[in-house]
């Protein structure tokens, strides 16, 4: 009797610190989620709290294999990748593309020319991330590096696209001066670049795009004309470029 008390003692001893490791890794997960949420919400002040109490997490990852600066990038905001960059973050050459940093960016291709057309968890490339954050040095420096300028994302957008939402002109010429395709449209919503920057009312970068030889009379999978959003979206300014560059106006949507 009194040995199996023993065993059913150590059994328990066992159990509980089993148990105790299991909720201690529960806990960091949590912990863990918490500052990779704030960073993908590009909450810096949440982010700086949360490394103040344990800088560690800097480069830990969540249930889905981000790390935080991962996180960072999705969120649009610059200023918080860089600030984990300054503290310790590793960076990776989507990081290095974000922030402009052209010398780690040519660093990281010199050890490895395939990262120029490296894929991250939403399938997006160096060059869509430059492109996005309006970095033209880099995305200058990817493209003479063979980076696929008309690569798709998971999302079916490529470079341009993105350049192009964010009114990025001086990065959408580069992107077409070396053979981006602006005819391609967003599988989903048959969205061209040059369709996004009317959305958005980017005057520049339409205009770019027109001078480029995008067609100002395409349509979307909605069949709606480009001069018709602008007109009734109310964008004056757009209407006039549209009208100057060609656009039909006799155009009409499925409801004629």
């Amino acid at each position: 009797m009194f040995r199996a008390g023993k065993r059913s003692f150590v059994f328990v001893r066992r159990t509980n610190a089993v148990l105790a490791a299991i909720i201690t890794a529960c806990c960091a997960l949590v912990e863990g989620a918490e500052i990779h949420d704030a960073a993908e919400l590009g909450d810096l002040e949440r982010v700086k709290a949360y490394l103040s109490q344990d800088p560690k997490q800097v480069d830990t990852t969540d249930a889905k294999g981000r790390t935080v600066l991962d996180c960072a990038i999705l969120s649009g905001k610059k200023e918080l990748v860089e600030f984990l960059v300054e503290k310790g973050a590793t960076e990776n050459i989507f990081a290095a593309a974000v922030c402009g940093h052209v010398d780690k960016v040519a660093e990281l291709l010199k050890q490895d020319p395939k990262l120029a057309n490296a894929r991250d968890k939403g399938g997006k490339t160096p060059l869509h991330w430059a492109a996005f954050y309006g970095q033209k040095k880099v995305v200058e420096l990817l493209l003479a590096q063979k980076a696929d300028v008309n690569a798709l994302d998971n999302d079916g957008f490529t470079p341009l696209h993105w350049a192009a939402e964010f009114d990025r002109s001086d990065v959408v010429e580069v992107l077409v001066n070396n053979k981006a395709d602006f005819n391609i449209k967003v599988a989903k919503y048959g969205w061209t670049p040059l369709r996004l920057a009317v959305i958005h009312d980017h005057i520049a970068t339409a205009d770019v795009l027109m001078k480029k030889g995008s067609d100002p009379n395409v349509k979307d999978d909605e069949n709606i004309p480009l001069l018709l959003q602008a007109v009734m979206s109310g964008k004056k300014d757009m209407v006039e470029l549209l009208l100057a560059r060609k656009a039909d106006v006799n155009a009409k949507d499925s409801d004629g």
